[in-house]
């Protein structure tokens, strides 16, 4: 219990009064739902704690001072929330006060007088009078903030947002942004506020509600209408006059564009239409060229937009750039590589560039002396050294450009050789890290080198295992991705996509170690398959648990190549072992009159598996079931081709196969192979004899108590119909619209009616509501012997209908009836059921045909006119 005064009771009321409509709103769900606990006094002071369940537990705090209370909550709103709303609402509940309803938000009203007050007085005042009650905290704290704005700022026409963050609610935040709030001093607090409405409104900012329903907006207007029209109009004239003084932008002329290469750098060059000869673009045709890009007016042919788009980045106006430059390498790299483009790179002497046939190659020579060097040198295949090269650009092949020429080569490893040979000092290059990149640009080390060369070939390794969440909230596949030797050192680890090197031993002395990572490059499609993130906490990969993570880790798993290597924990080394060999039997049990329940049973190999695991396996139709410490298991039948064709011609499917029974009528199960094979002897010498019992013909004579003449197809429905009742099957009467499919019932009734086992039960007729009024006409014209009786709706047709069971030989019902009067209608037992219009249970999820199952009769029929 939360002791407060009736004095503190009201402020907490006016304070959750002065919330945010939504707060409020939310916050008594909260309230109602009981999410408020840990509600606990203050030791000190008048306020009080709570902890509310959100999307985690929040902690509040309501502290009450100076006839106040002022809400904080640990949520990202941080005050005055939802969360503080239910626990103020908690402790007017536990203070013996009433809990009022949330309140609708007030409708927008005439403001109400102007304030007795002197109009000097503070903003807070003349809003308490106005609104007939005291300020909640924000609405008080946004009127101290005007009546401060007012006394420290109306000399200035300017304000920054942060000093009106008290008043619009935003977050505190060191944004001085300075916005233009009055054009003149304000003459009082209130008429500054005026101001700041009017701002407020024309910025839609928030603000308390409270505070703009009870400001006179007329009074607004009159006050900030003529200064907005001017502010207005000015801002048309300055777009006018800037309009007006700029020039007329001319088309541009069509040109074309190329880059030429001169000793230092890429420039890109332009041919206007009328010019003979290309030249260097200056930077303010330059700026021109970016203008009319950005406006969509380059007057350019396709392979001069072509460069245009590679040439500029959209950061700088400048059509020179140093080859120094990593971005001159990107937009060469592509103009050198695009086919089609080779008269739209020149070289020094504005000629394109050559292509050299012969291609360069690396040459790896060794100096003598006391002081050994290596030399690195880019040759001819005759061992000549090239032309001096403008720039060397990396790729597939890299490409040695000279002045009019352009050598494709190997790979550079990040090497530079634009001055010629590159010197290695021995004690470098004579190193692990040497050899991989010897490895990389292809040249086989040196003699003095290869004999002491020992090569690792690394393999990828996958550690994979699963852990449970803390709190046992689920499970989680937890891998590990590493490079790995023979050994048990690992020499990388594949980290957030890409490999961190570990740090490894000193190479043996005189021993120089050269990783073979080729092995490695099938890491990034496979943690890549395998749907995996990176777990920063874990520092490895991680993915959890869901329905399909067994198939889908089985499925990867084939995906695995030779080279990797697997390390499964226990349980998910199960799902690459094989699958559970079973033998297919079939059971069957009578589940009525000529209907048999066809079940399967297996024999399987593995005899530490239970019963109730042997129908999960079978329930999974083939897929893995988690077995506790068994791990992951799945069926696989052992069925040839034969088997299969047989058990298909009993409508069975091998990957289909579950513990649920399937219902089929012994005319299904006779003369098949499979139910002589598959079945035990009795029961299939059961199901034999009474196939040989049912009877294929049934021609009863038209029932004396018809009075209509049949035509041909409907006399021989009837027959269908009689024959479906002596073999007690069910059946469906699909005559099209119009062609006597209820007189042809009303036969059978008849008829159904004369025979010796005739229950003296009532029939009963399930059809659409505009339907009802048919049967009771049909009825009276053609079998007028028969008393049909429509139910009548309403609050007591339950014990109509019992009436009717007793005084009608056909009840006629519609389908709505049936839903409501399910449990009566299944409740008692009927001599037959027609459904007309049956399509309407065509949806076997739908109440309608599960009430429709569950009536309780002797003969079944169904009508329908429309395919189903």
């Amino acid at each position: 219990m939360i002791g407060l005064t009736p004095e503190q009771i009201d402020a907490l009321q006016q304070y959750v009064d002065s919330l945010d409509k939504g707060a409020r709103q939310r916050g008594l769900d909260y309230f109602e739902k009981g999410r408020v606990t840990g509600l606990d006094p203050y030791k000190r002071g008048v306020g009080f704690r709570a902890e509310v369940a959100g999307t985690i537990p929040y902690r509040v705090k309501l502290r009450y001072a100076e006839g106040d209370w002022t809400g904080e909550c640990s949520c990202p709103m941080a005050f005055d929330c939802k969360h503080c709303c239910a626990s103020a609402l908690q402790a007017l509940a536990e203070s013996d006060e009433t809990v009022p309803a949330e309140k609708p938000a007030p409708e927008p009203s005439t403001p109400r007088a102007a304030p007795k007050r002197n109009p000097d007085a503070k903003v807070a005042a003349l809003f308490t009078d106005r609104l007939g009650r005291k300020l909640g905290h924000n609405e008080k704290r946004a009127a101290d903030a005007v009546d401060s704005l007012f006394q420290w700022h109306r000399g200035s026409r300017y304000i920054s947002d942060l000093l009106l963050a008290p008043i619009t609610q935003a977050r505190s935040s060191w944004d001085y942004n300075l916005v233009e709030i009055w054009p003149a001093e304000p003459r009082t607090p209130w008429e500054a506020w005026l101001y700041i409405a009017a701002y407020l409104r024309r910025n839609k900012n928030a603000c308390p509600p409270a505070l703009l329903e009870a400001t006179d907006w007329a009074e607004v207007e009159t006050l900030t209408a003529a200064w907005e029209r001017t502010q207005q109009v000015e801002q048309w004239r300055e777009w006018l006059q800037n309009l007006a003084d700029r020039a007329e932008t001319r088309p541009m002329a069509p040109a074309q564009l190329r880059v030429r290469l001169t000793e230092k750098g890429a420039q890109l060059d332009w041919r206007k239409a009328e010019a003979a000869a290309f030249s260097a673009i200056k930077t303010n045709a330059f700026v021109q060229l970016t203008a009319a890009a950005h406006q969509g007016a380059l007057a350019l042919d396709e392979p001069s937009l072509a460069v245009w788009r590679v040439f500029y980045t959209g950061f700088d106006s400048r059509a020179f750039r140093p080859y120094t430059e990593p971005d001159t390498a990107r937009v060469l790299n592509q103009l050198l590589r695009l086919p089609g483009f080779e008269d739209r790179v020149a070289g020094i002497d504005g000629a394109p560039l050559a292509r050299a046939a012969e291609r360069l190659q690396w040459r790896l020579e060794a100096s003598t002396g006391t002081t050994i060097d290596y030399r690195l040198a880019l040759v001819l295949p005759d061992g000549s050294a090239p032309p001096p090269a403008l720039t060397v650009i990396d790729g597939t092949p890299s490409l040695y450009v000279t002045r009019d020429t352009i050598f494709e080569g190997p790979p550079l490893g990040r090497l530079v050789p634009t001055e010629g040979p590159i010197t290695v000092p021995a004690e470098a290059l004579e190193s692990g890290d040497g050899l991989t990149l010897l490895d990389r640009i292809g040249v086989e080390p040196p003699p003095r080198i290869a004999s002491r060369v020992r090569v690792v070939r690394l393999r990828t390794v996958f550690r994979c295992a699963l852990k449970k969440d803390a709190f046992g909230a689920g499970e989680r596949l937890l891998v590990e991705v590493s490079a790995e030797g023979a050994g048990t050192a690992i020499y990388a680890s594949y980290q957030r996509d890409e490999w961190t090197p570990m740090k490894l031993l000193p190479d043996p002395a005189d021993t120089l170690t050269r990783y073979d990572r080729s092995a490695l490059s099938v890491a990034p499609a496979l943690v890549e398959t395998l749907r995996v993130a990176w777990d920063a906490y874990e520092r490895k990969w991680q993915r959890r648990l869901g329905k399909t993570f067994a198939a889908d880790f089985a499925e990867w798993l084939d995906t695995v190549p030779e080279g990797a290597v697997l390390e499964l924990d226990p349980l998910l080394a199960s799902l690459r072992g094989a699958p559970i060999e079973a033998q297919v039997k079939l059971e069957v049990e009578e589940a009525g009159i000529d209907w048999f329940d066809l079940r399967v049973a297996l024999d399987v190999a593995d005899t530490t598996l239970t019963k109730d695991e042997i129908k999960a396996l079978l329930d999974a139709r083939g897929g893995f079931v988690r077995l506790g410490a068994k791990g992951w298991r799945r069926l696989q039948f052992q069925l040839n081709e034969d088997d299969e064709k047989q058990l298909a011609d009993l409508g069975l499917n091998a990957r289909d196969f579950s513990s649920e029974p399937q219902r089929l009528h012994a005319l299904q199960l006779a003369g098949k192979k499979a139910a002589r094979r598959l079945l035990p002897e009795p029961q299939a010498l059961a199901i034999e004899r009474r196939v040989s019992e049912i009877q294929t013909r049934v021609a009863p004579e038209i029932p004396a108590g018809l009075i209509a003449d049949l035509r041909p197809y409907q006399r021989d429905g009837f027959h269908f119909l009689a024959y479906l009742s002596t073999n007690r099957f069910g059946g469906i009467l699909a005559d099209d619209m119009g062609l006597g499919k209820t007189v042809q019932a009303l036969a059978w009734l008849l008829w159904l009616r004369a025979q010796p086992d005739f229950s003296a039960r009532a029939s009963l007729v399930v059809c659409p509501k505009s339907v009802t009024d048919n049967w009771l006409a049909e009825g009276a014209k053609f079998a007028p012997g028969l008393r049909v009786q429509i139910l009548a709706k309403g609050p007591s047709a339950a014990d109509a209908l019992k009436a009717a069971r007793t005084g009608a030989d056909l009840v006629v019902i519609n389908y709505a009836q049936l839903r409501s009067l399910e449990k009566t209608l299944t409740t008692a037992p009927w001599h037959a059921v027609i459904l007309d219009e049956a399509q309407y249970i065509k949806n076997p999820d739908s109440q309608t045909a599960k009430a429709a199952w569950a009536l309780r009769t002797e003969h079944r029929l169904a009508l329908s006119g429309t395919p189903i």
